[in-house]
């Protein structure tokens, strides 16, 4: 990597070892660490960015690298132009003095951007100088160059600040793109960068954040980009979104700053459900404001939004109101229906906090008691072409739980061609369930337009009158626009979350229908907006023309910002004589997103002797990986006719053959990352038939979650019970390995010894010539989140085992809130996206395995399970797991202690390939285990229960009976003399001991 440095760093990371043993316990900055001199290492190669068009910029990595011994100090990054008189088009992503730790490095973003004005085109250059304490090489300069030419994109505005918003809440910023050319821009991409968390953010265009998208724009076309922020922890999030119009890191660009502090004041509970309640009648429920920061908050107006039937008050408090800090404030919310319907609203409350300025809780009930109902609200006939009878229905539905006697049905303010049809003698008395059909004719005899009231007379006392209008028309020219949805529904999302729905409008008549405009009409809520549609006004011919326009598409979006319903009705304005509007209704919804998954999702006891073997326990584990807390609602056995088993401790004699020993209480809440395990039991009662089974479900049931999450479990009663178990040999030629090592100041000696021991970790891969790839990255996610230390080592790397121990060598100056989790996220995600070294550390084919090593447990904002199903969705091949830590209890060793890690236990639990290792044992050994998981064959499988060893037991290798000579049984290991190879299909059959 470094050539003629590998000896030097070696021996100085010796003697910054031995300083570092004598002070197990703490942290020290002591001289004794045996610093002697920085080294700087930069490719002082010109940097040529080649075209950029003007309002766009183009980012290259200078890495700059400390491969002395000492801390090197960078007081200086300074550009200087030349040959132009304009204001530098070059400059830096940072600025500030910058320390590099012994053997570390530091990745500098030089941009160019050619400005806008007269001059800006042709030829630019300039330096970039770096001044160190590099006693050898103080100074270091690179050339650059660069050449503006005419721009076409421009992306406004140039920055976006979305600082202080609050975790859970969303913000939404517009970005819009001008194409000032006059030929269309293809082929680009629409791209986030630098985000150390891109799950916060969502933008128009991109599916994944984290992924680039490809963008397109016609020529003087505009677009707006929404951007929306959603963060689901504290911290920062800084990034670039670009348009990447002339190549990688290339275009117009808009830097965000994001930040997100904790939700100190919220409303409990964060949801109000009151049920069914008498229409007329009211029920009350109370909901408190809690404040749990440490300064006072005034809370300025409690409102409802959304529905009259439900009101708050606030008891013995006016408004405005103090609440103390770790107090609350006491509201009493009131529902009062007035129909037999589902009411939805939200109870807002505004505060003077500004991490919090408005708080929404859900209010929901149910009205019960009489409801008539009359549909359609208003009776259209749309325009006729020529003389005939036309006939529409209007229907009248007792949908409420009394009589309703209907007295009167006329029309009224009518024309002579709207009449009504055959109805019964009033009065019509109608029961719970019971409809009437009104049959409305309309018979035009001449061009016009005919209007009248259809009024329903009733007693029904919410709405004794109603009165529904009727329009017709007759014309020998109608504009016949047909929708191919006329409500649009968006369906229940989670806050911060986007989904885009497409109107296609086509014209079915024989004319060419001319469309005006079109715009929102009230209801219009901002949270659904129209994305794109075609430019208006157009004429639009029918679906049979062979030429000109036959058809238009309206994008709209609905991105949720807060938990409530939202509606909007968008209205086109066309050139039709009588009927000039056409209306497309659209509902979407919001609520908080749980995300709830079971492991295993079904589980087999296998064969059992009837009442001789004990009852045999398998566990099956609940995570919460969504982005909220979730309530458990109930948890049973069910037998496949539906009887539901009494829950019993799985001890004989049991009343059946399964049992639940654990579960969660009702309504016992599981907070985001929280993990329950249910002990699940089976005990054979008697023979089963040949091919059957004793079955029955789990059923677990979750506030909010539409439907129980099922998990099947089977088991067998049998006098001679055999289990099969199939395994695969490993035949992987091609692994991708992550080391993520601590960096805080208590690391030195373990650095040292992965070093040291590298060899007993790569022997395995060796030996079978495993095409590897390697890379490390630290656990403080502070400054680069996830970055690679050094460039990817492989087999094909000229010293790959020197490059390791130079680059295991991460320093001892990273911080001391190890976030060994969301760095390994990170690390994969800059992989994602290609970013610096990371770009060659995945390979799509290849197997995967990761590598923790930390005397501290995890720190990371989220829990275990959000990071274990995230690594599991991007590995479904599989991967490897281990952690070198404390493990549950902590240890100790002479070269220092280890706290215990159970969040990196907890971690490991989520995979079935994972290896737990004490930080604290002797590393060759560790190592060496690390490396035959990672690269060798294996000579042990792990059978499920324990084989009985006075019965038979067959091996099969690839078909072919094994020599028992060859294996042997150890407790429920099946264990090889010799590894099987590659590829190689085991199938043993066995009895299990009871």
């Amino acid at each position: 990597m470094f050539p003629g440095v590998n000896r030097m760093r070696a021996l100085a990371l010796t003697g910054l070892v031995t300083a570092a043993i004598g002070f197990v316990g703490g942290c020290s900055d002591d001289a004794s660490l045996g610093r002697t001199q920085p080294v700087i290492s930069v490719d002082l190669s010109p940097i040529d960015f080649g075209v950029v068009p003007v309002g766009a910029t183009k980012r290259q990595a200078v890495t700059i690298r400390n491969i002395g011994t000492g801390i090197l100090q960078l007081s200086r990054l300074q550009i200087t132009a030349s040959g132009s008189s304009l204001n530098n088009p070059f400059f830096l992503s940072q600025s500030e003095p910058i320390e590099i730790a012994p053997g570390g490095q530091r990745v500098i973003d030089v941009a160019f951007s050619p400005p806008g004005n007269e001059g800006g085109e042709g030829r630019l250059t300039a330096n970039f100088g770096i001044s160190s304490d590099d006693p050898e090489t103080p100074e270091v300069s690179i050339e650059l160059q660069g050449e503006g030419t005419v721009g076409q994109i421009v992306l406004q505005p140039a920055s976006l600040d979305l600082q202080n918003t609050t975790v859970g809440r969303s913000r939404s910023a517009e970005l819009v793109v001008q194409n000032l050319g006059t030929t269309p821009v293809e082929g680009a991409r629409l791209v986030g960068d630098g985000f150390a968390r891109p799950q916060n953010f969502r933008l128009t265009g991109l599916v994944d954040f984290s992924q680039p998208a490809a963008f397109a724009l016609d020529a003087r076309g505009r677009q707006v980009l929404v951007l929306t922020y959603v963060p689901l922890g504290v911290g920062e999030d800084h990034g670039i979104v670009r348009i990447e119009t002339c190549g990688p890191r290339c275009g117009p660009e808009v830097r965000v700053t994001a930040s997100a502090d904790d939700a100190l004041v919220r409303l409990d509970p964060p949801s109000v459900d009151f049920g069914a309640v008498g229409i007329n009648e009211s029920a009350s429920q109370a909901m408190r404001v809690e404040n749990v920061s440490d300064t006072a908050v005034t809370i300025e107006s409690v409102t409802v939004a959304g529905n009259a039937a439900f009101a708050v008050e606030v008891p013995g408090s006016p408004l405005p109101a103090t609440v103390g800090p770790n107090d609350s404030l006491g509201l009493t919310l009131t529902f009062r229906p007035l129909e037999a319907i589902e009411a939805q609203a939200a109870v807002v409350v505004r505060t003077n906090f500004s991490g919090v300025p408005e708080l929404q809780a859900t209010l929901t009930g149910q009205g019960d008691g009489p409801q008539f109902v009359v549909t359609p609200a208003a009776v259209s006939f749309g325009t006729e072409r020529g003389a005939g009878t036309y006939q529409r229905t209007v229907l009248l539905n007792n949908a409420g739980s009394s009589r309703v006697q209907v007295s009167a049905i006329d029309l009224a303010n009518g024309s002579a061609s709207l009449t009504l049809g055959v109805l019964p003698r009033m009065p019509v008395s109608l029961g719970p369930g019971e409809s009437l059909v009104v049959p409305v004719i309309f018979a035009p005899t001449e061009v016009g337009m005919a209007t009248a009231d259809l009024r329903i007379t009733s007693d029904f006392a919410s709405q004794p009158s109603t009165t529904v209008p009727v329009t017709a028309a007759m014309s020998d020219s109608v504009c016949e626009l047909v929708f191919d949805r006329g409500q649009v529904r968006f369906g229940v999302m989670p806050v911060g979350h986007r989904r885009d729905r497409t109107v296609r409008v086509t014209n079915a008549g024989p004319d060419v229908c001319r469309i005006e405009s079109g715009a929102f009409r009230s209801p219009a809520d901002p949270e659904i907006q129209l994305v794109s549609g075609s430019t208006l006004p157009v004429g639009l011919y029918p679906l049979t023309a062979t030429v000109g326009l036959t058809a238009i598409d309206l994008n709209f979006t609905y991105g949720p910002t807060s938990r409530r319903t939202a509606k909007a009705t968008y209205v086109l304005s066309t050139a039709d004589e009588f009927f000039p509007e056409r209306t497309v209704s659209l509902l979407g919804q919001s609520e908080e997103y749980p995300q709830v998954l079971v492991r295993p999702g079904d589980v087999d006891f296998g064969a059992m002797i009837p009442n001789v073997c004990p009852v045999f326990t398998d566990n099956v584990t609940l995570f919460n990986v969504g982005t909220t807390s979730v309530r458990h609602a109930a948890s049973r056995l069910v037998l496949p006719d539906g009887e539901v088993l009494t829950t019993e401790d799985c001890v004989p004699p049991l009343a059946a053959e399964f049992c639940l020993s654990t579960s969660p209480q009702p309504l016992q809440t599981l907070a985001v990352g929280d993990v329950f395990t249910y002990e699940l039991g089976y005990l054979a009662r008697d023979l089963n038939q040949e091919n059957e089974s004793d079955a029955v479900e789990l059923e677990i049931e979750i506030e909010g979650l539409p439907q129980a999450l099922v998990v099947p479990m089977t088991g067998r009663g049998s006098s001679d019970p055999r289990r099969t178990e199939t395994f695969q040999q490993v035949d992987n030629k091609e692994v991708d390995v992550l080391f993520v090592i601590d960096d805080s100041c208590s690391m030195a000696e373990n650095q040292r010894q992965v070093a040291q021991n590298f060899d007993q970790f790569i022997d395995a891969a060796d030996q079978r010539q495993v095409d590897f790839q390697l890379g490390i990255t630290t656990t403080d996610t502070f400054t680069a989140p996830g970055a690679l230390v050094g460039p990817v080592i492989s087999r094909a790397t000229q010293d790959f085992k020197g490059d390791f121990q130079m680059q295991a060598a991460v320093g001892i100056l990273g911080s001391a809130t190890e976030t060994g989790l969301e760095a390994l996220k990170a690390a994969l995600d800059e992989a994602d996206r290609g970013n610096g070294f990371n770009a060659d550390l995945i390979r799509p084919e290849a197997a995967l395995v990761v590598i923790i090593v930390s005397d501290e447990d995890d720190q990371s904002t989220l829990g275990p399970s959000i990071y274990a199903n995230d690594l599991i969705q991007r590995t479904p091949n599989g991967v490897l797991v281990a952690a070198v830590s404390g493990q549950q209890g902590g240890c100790s060793a002479a070269s220092g202690t280890a706290d215990p890690a159970p969040k990196y236990e907890t971690f490991l639990s989520f995979f079935g390939d994972s290896v737990s290792a004490s930080i604290c044992d002797d590393w060759g050994a560790t190592l060496a285990d690390l490396g035959g998981e990672a690269f060798g064959l294996k000579r042990a499988f792990r059978l499920a229960i324990e084989p009985d060893g006075t019965k038979d037991i067959t091996v099969e290798l690839n078909g072919t009976e094994a020599d028992p000579a060859t294996y042997g049984i150890q407790g429920r290991d099946l264990v090889f003399q010799t590894a099987p190879p590659e590829g190689t299909v085991i199938v043993i059959e066995y009895s299990p001991d009871c």
